[in-house]
């Protein structure tokens, strides 16, 4: 029997920490037609704000990332605003018919009269498209290692990151529907945490020109004293694990470094969010939906130790509803194998790599049915470099 509803989805954090944006974000996209809804959700623990709230004037724009100048800001008229008692607030409001299809940073303020209250951005949060998501085209970027010394290329001059830089300019040009990071976005420990969350957001505010979604790697859930990441994943990537529905398929983000003092660089996933993925994922096959899992770690590959805990159990819960795919990072190498029911397709790393052995993976969706997975066959990503494009990062839009 299949369950009445799906299970809530996992809520992410202000990137502040108290009061912010909590949906849509830089890695929890909303896609709207226009003419469409767009539902944003608000953290609010400002008191003046709370007890001011039925008098509250809410203004939400939409900034263009692309082409269009930032003058070119769309205001979103009359707004319904409802406030919650978990001291959320959502917001409704309609996106004009005539909004150009673009991707929009998303800005929302709350005013008392003259007098600011709430100020939020997030980067790259609305997508304004007309896409049909059964015929479209996403990508994957894995194992990024932000600083990692193999990250400038074969120009021992250049700087780190020059290879993520290049690879986000090809995706500019290549446009995808939106992009996955498969987990190890940072390279070292949670003593630079501080430093490397707040690069990433930045990079991918500033260059990339698409929605992401991400999942976490083992690189990026560690605990040292009283730095967590779990912490700092929520309040810049979104929720630990979530899932959402595109066109015929149902996407499902999981979480393979579900806990973060765990010792080792294999996985874990925890008995939580195993049943939240068992309820998800018996919700989407029972609708129909043909099923995805993106993560880190692969519970299907026993030549290696890639998961500590949780990995039989993990794949069994993915087998049992028929997932179709599973997309995974961690091994820095192009793998495919193939079992009854699924494909599972292992992606190289974005940059911690020489130069011939980096790049990313374009995925093409047809009529409903995922047709290419692979630059050449039988499963290569596309490598770096292989569209031709001469990258100057300083004339980058």
């Amino acid at each position: 029997t299949p369950p009445p509803a799906a299970p809530r989805q996992p809520e992410a954090n202000s990137k502040q920490g108290g009061d912010g944006i909590i949906s849509p974000q830089l890695a929890l996209p909303a896609f709207v037609r226009p003419g469409g809804m767009l539902v944003i959700e608000l953290a609010v623990q400002d008191e003046d704000m709370l007890t001011a709230a039925g008098g509250l004037e809410f203004r939400v724009e939409l900034v263009p990332k692309c082409g269009l100048s930032k003058s070119s800001a769309i205001s979103l008229n009359e707004p319904k605003v409802t406030a919650r008692p978990d001291n959320r607030f959502c917001i409704e409001t309609t996106i004009p018919g005539e909004t150009p299809v673009n991707l929009y940073d998303l800005v929302v303020s709350a005013w008392a009269g003259s007098t600011p209250l709430f100020l939020d951005r997030q980067p790259n949060a609305v997508s304004v498209t007309n896409v049909d998501p059964d015929d479209s085209v996403i990508a994957i970027v894995s194992d990024i290692h932000l600083n990692n010394p193999k990250s400038s290329g074969s120009d021992p001059d250049a700087p780190r990151n020059t290879l993520l830089l290049q690879a986000i300019a090809e995706l500019n040009v290549i446009k995808p529907d939106f992009v996955v990071l498969l987990g190890d976005l940072v390279e070292s420990n949670a003593d630079t945490y501080h430093r490397d969350f707040d690069d990433m957001w930045n990079i991918l505010d500033q260059y990339a020109r698409f929605p992401v979604f991400a999942v976490m790697g083992n690189h990026d859930g560690q605990r040292v004293g009283g730095v967590d990441g779990f912490d700092y994943w929520q309040r810049h990537f979104g929720p630990l694990y979530h899932s959402f529905d595109w066109g015929s398929w149902h996407f499902a983000f999981v979480n393979t470094y579900d806990h973060p003092a765990h010792p080792s660089d294999n996985g874990v996933i925890g008995e939580d969010q195993l049943a939240w993925l068992d309820s998800d994922l018996h919700f989407a096959s029972s609708a129909g939906k043909r099923i995805a899992v993106m993560l880190h770690h692969n519970p299907f590959d026993v030549r290696w130790i890639f998961m500590d805990d949780g990995r039989e159990e993990l794949a069994r819960v993915i087998q049992k509803h028929g997932a179709r795919y599973i997309f995974a990072g961690h091994r820095h190498s192009d793998q495919l194998e193939q079992n009854e029911l699924a494909k599972i397709v292992t992606t190289r790393t974005a940059q911690a790599a020489p130069m011939d052995m980096v790049g990313y993976r374009v995925i093409e969706i047809e009529d409903g049915y995922i047709v290419s997975v692979h630059h050449t066959m039988p499963k290569s990503s596309k490598p770096l470099g292989a569209i031709g494009l001469d990258v100057d990062m300083k004339s980058q839009d």
